[in-house]
């Protein structure tokens, strides 16, 4: 992804304004660092999304960043592929406290380093500028949500789709927060195990199989 072409355009005070604190109370010039810090931080070069990110991609779903999953037109069967179970559940923004350390709990449980999240390239005018990062899961929610910029667009935004996997290639989430309808995720797994069963039970009054209604997964 292209880092600066991507701070141009989220280094707006809006972004601030609208879903994080009142950038009045802080300066511009260090939420503009604390942006470029985390990219350079988590972002991935083309190589390594190339290399390392897409082989573990192509082992959970179907679909790939730079084509459209439309969710009036499709099955949510398929995003993943057929050896993984799935569930659909509304939920919204891409992580917050909990459910970021319930990720970290799968992934300590699957034997992840890494959470990718890959943002859907067509949800950007630029290509370019799509998210396509690789987080350690020894990161806590604090180091995260101090991104300035970056961190507002990712974890407060209800915008763009992203594909959120381990490097273990034994789980996955599908968030689509830009369609018509309501903000959804399909959590896909290939063995049910004592976290992935806790992170089901935390969102089991939002669980669903009719996304849109009348249309069965």
């Amino acid at each position: 992804m292209d880092i600066e072409a991507c701070l141009d355009i989220y280094c707006d005070p809006f972004y601030h304004d609208f879903y994080g604190i009142n950038h009045q109370m802080t300066n511009d010039e260090l939420l503009r660092e604390q942006s470029r810090d985390f990219l350079l931080n988590f972002a991935l070069s083309e190589s390594e999304y190339k290399n390392q990110c897409i082989p573990i991609q192509q082992r959970i779903f179907r679909c790939l960043p730079e084509k459209h999953f439309d969710i009036s037109s499709m099955s949510l069967s398929d995003i993943m592929l057929k050896d993984f179970k799935f569930f659909a559940y509304y939920s919204a923004p891409l992580f917050w406290k909990e459910t970021y350390e319930q990720i970290r709990r799968i992934c300590e449980e699957s034997g992840d380093n890494y959470i990718f999240i890959v943002e859907e390239e067509c949800c950007e005018r630029n290509p370019k500028v799509a998210f396509k990062l690789k987080i350690p899961v020894s990161k806590s929610w604090d180091e995260l949500k101090n991104g300035g910029y970056i961190s507002d667009v990712l974890f407060n935004m209800f915008n763009h789709n992203y594909y959120v996997f381990g490097d273990s290639g034994k789980w996955g989430k599908w968030c689509d927060y830009d369609n018509d309808y309501m903000d959804y995720e399909v959590f896909g797994y290939q063995n049910e195990s004592p976290h992935i069963l806790q992170y089901k039970d935390y969102f089991s009054n939002y669980i669903t199989e009719d996304v849109i209604p009348g249309l069965k997964i």
